[in-house]
């Protein structure tokens, strides 16, 4: 199956390589989107039996989670987070703790609200086009989740911390 060139918001790409994770054009079905070594940038569709390009929003957020990873995930699949194999990929066990996982996912939906507003890019998530309306909405949604318990809420407020001490937004 050829795949053509992905186009990324330049953006995304600038914040990929001052990060240094790669980009690759390759399938992260039975994969995973991070391999431990780069971010795939299609999907396939099993019943359409279609690739898609991973969008904008999507590629971005696999890119702050290596920004947030710690150095000891960065060259783990799916950053050590355990991964369920859901889309046919390898399961993938987690490394860290389930507080820690949330405030990771936490850092990295912050620093994509901040990042893709600053710089244009697309709201829109390839998978659910209408879950996310707009970068404000995405923004609600994830201080919804965060209010849902006390272990959520603390995971949101380390993941604002975390946050101030990434120079990189």
């Amino acid at each position: 199956m050829e795949l053509n060139n992905h186009p990324i918001h330049p953006a995304i790409c600038d914040l990929a390589n001052n990060a240094g994770v790669k980009l690759a054009n390759r399938l992260v079905s039975r994969s995973h989107v991070f391999d431990g070594e780069t971010i795939g940038l299609w999907w396939y569709n099993q019943t359409l039996k279609i690739c898609f390009p991973l969008s904008d929003h999507e590629i971005l957020h696999e890119v702050c989670h290596y920004i947030v990873a710690d150095q000891c995930q960065k060259d783990l699949p799916e950053y050590g987070l355990g991964s369920v194999g859901s889309m046919g990929q390898k399961y993938c066990p987690r490394v860290v703790d389930i507080f820690d996982s949330e405030m990771q996912e936490f850092a990295v939906q912050i620093l994509c609200i901040r990042y893709g507003r600053r710089h244009g890019i697309s709201h829109l998530l390839g998978e659910m086009p209408t879950y996310c309306k707009s970068w404000d909405d995405y923004d609600l949604k994830m201080n919804k989740k965060a209010m849902q318990n006390s272990r959520t809420l603390e995971a949101k407020h380390s993941a604002e911390i975390r946050c101030c001490l990434i120079s990189a937004f």
